[in-house]
């Protein structure tokens, strides 16, 4: 049992909720005895009963695992926490958990707890509010009076427009993405062609998290591949939006098998400011030098899957700030549509690094996450917006003081292709000729003239959208299509890329197993 000094006027309970992860120092420590506990009901009684202090806690040792069962029934409870060196962490960060545990008295009392909740209204402009609450016993003179801050600060740490790559129809799809202290946020979007959008008009998706990094799944695809463990990575989607406390991290591992990861938190000294995220700026960078350590250490990941380690103590550490570490084979994202790119991190020297992408083309990210003493929300906002024709637009963001510029290039892609396959061998005077049509716009027309005395129109109204570059390939075999025998190199000229794109595999049909090679020229 320890007895707090710091604790005054104020219960000691929720003087330690609202005082971690730093607590005074205990005046004074009763040992009350080592027991030795049974599955089930346990009830000890003491040889002698010891007298307490009001205010005192009860404060448990175990020198290997807790055997004592943990309660998560009521998760607006106070928690109970580790307590080592005057630092009390959370025993589980995500959730509010308490051990059923509990200190048997000489005496018998009643004893009610409800919980409540009230939103507090705020005046326009108003940030914060002090708010009393008083509690009395009816018919007694007992009052007990809390006095507490109430913040109204919606702040937005970081705002983002992403669209997609290409526009069908005249139509672009686009996420606005904010991270904010608030799941409620208003803004408005201007876009250059007079059209405006208010953020409630718009479908949402809303996050709260406790980390920076990527979305862990517990359940992660087996094709997910990992580095080899004597690489060191840069992992920028770890960036701090703002200054935060860090009490752990959250990762992915390859191998089921005890494995220490060194890891440095590193800040770059101003090298990005409040208009580029350190993120943005690193996108154009081969070589960081202007860079200081913030904190080094070790983790221990204890199997294969989702690893959580939290920390003895936290580490403060500073807006714009990333994680780098020496990979003992973690998981990477590789579907590539991370939101940046993690960098292979080279030491040229004492004071400077190299960078370089883990892949030319596509955001390849780590399943890394760093674990903060606080919650914030990722706001997700879509919307699709349809341009009047081809041009060059500006999409601003307005959300408060910040307004958040994007320049959009609106453009078709378009390709025609005429082929005659009896340009050199016309009978009758008849000529065999077909033309393909691409478009990313189903309201195109195609006229074609032969000889400016015939003319003929198609359109694209019974088209599909196809993400394909060849022909048709067959669901079963039919008497049409034809065994192939034949061995050697073989160039397919309907294959032909009609603009540029990445190549995301391959669909054919083979009628036995064998091996094939595909090159691409």
């Amino acid at each position: 049992v320890y007895e707090f000094e710091s604790c005054g006027n104020e219960s000691c309970k929720n003087w330690i909720f609202e005082s971690s992860p730093s607590i005074g120092n205990y005046s004074n420590l009763i040992n009350c005895g080592s027991f030795t506990t049974k599955n089930g009901l346990n009830r000890i009684s003491l040889p002698q009963p010891i007298w307490i202090r009001k205010g005192s806690i009860i404060v448990l040792h175990t020198s290997t695992w807790n055997p004592i069962l943990i309660d998560s029934i009521d998760e607006h409870e106070i928690p109970d926490y580790s307590f080592a060196e005057n630092v009390s962490i959370r025993i589980d960060m995500k959730r509010s958990l308490r051990f059923c545990f509990r200190a048997l008295i000489d005496q018998s009392f009643y004893y009610t707890k409800f919980s409540y909740f009230r939103e507090i209204e705020f005046e326009t402009d108003e940030n914060f509010r002090l708010v009393d609450i008083v509690a009395t016993i009816v018919e007694n003179n007992m009052t007990i009076n809390k006095r507490i801050n109430v913040s109204n600060v919606k702040e937005t740490y970081e705002m983002d427009l992403i669209c997609d790559q290409f526009t069908y129809d005249l139509n672009l799809n686009c996420t606005i993405q904010l991270i904010s202290s608030s799941p409620r946020l208003n803004f408005t979007i201007s876009v250059s062609d007079n059209t405006t959008v208010i953020s409630s008009s718009l479908s949402k998706n809303t996050l709260l998290v406790n980390y920076f990094g990527l979305p862990i799944s517990k359940y992660l695809m087996e094709y997910n591949g990992a580095f080899s463990k004597d690489r060191i990575i840069l992992l920028t989607n770890t960036e701090f939006k703002f200054d935060s406390q860090v009490i752990g991290f959250e990762l992915f591992t390859f191998y089921n098998l005890h494995t220490s990861i060194p890891i440095e938190i590193i800040s770059f000294n101003q090298m990005c400011n409040s208009t580029i995220t350190c993120s943005e700026y690193l996108i154009n960078q081969a070589t960081i030098t202007n860079y200081k350590t913030v904190a080094s250490l070790s983790i221990q990941t204890t199997k294969n899957g989702l690893n959580t380690v939290f920390l003895k103590k936290p580490i403060w550490v500073t807006k714009g700030s990333m994680v780098v570490i020496k990979l003992a084979s973690v998981y990477y994202d590789c579907s590539g549509q991370a939101k940046y790119s993690d960098y292979l991190f080279t030491q040229l020297n004492k004071t400077s690094f190299k960078i370089e992408r883990l892949n030319t083309d596509y955001n390849y990210a780590h399943y890394f996450n760093v674990l903060l003493d606080t919650k914030f929300y990722i706001n997700s906002y879509y919307f699709m917006h349809e341009f009047p024709d081809e041009n060059i637009y500006n999409i601003n963001v307005a959300l408060n003081s910040k307004i958040l510029h994007k320049r959009i290039n609106i453009k078709k892609t378009r390709l025609i292709q005429t082929i005659c396959s009896n340009s050199t061998f016309t009978i009758d005077k008849i000529i065999q000729c077909s033309s393909i049509v691409t478009t990313f716009n189903k309201k195109d027309e195609v006229e074609v003239n032969v000889q400016n005395d015939s003319k003929m129109v198609h359109n694209f109204s019974d088209s599909n959208y196809i993400s394909y570059f060849g022909i048709e390939v067959p669901t079963y075999i039919d008497k049409e299509n034809i065994e192939s025998s034949i061995i050697g190199d073989f160039i397919l000229p309907l294959t032909e890329f009609k603009f540029d794109a990445y190549i995301l595999g391959f669909q054919f049909y083979a009628n036995k197993s064998g091996q094939i090679l595909v090159y691409v020229s």
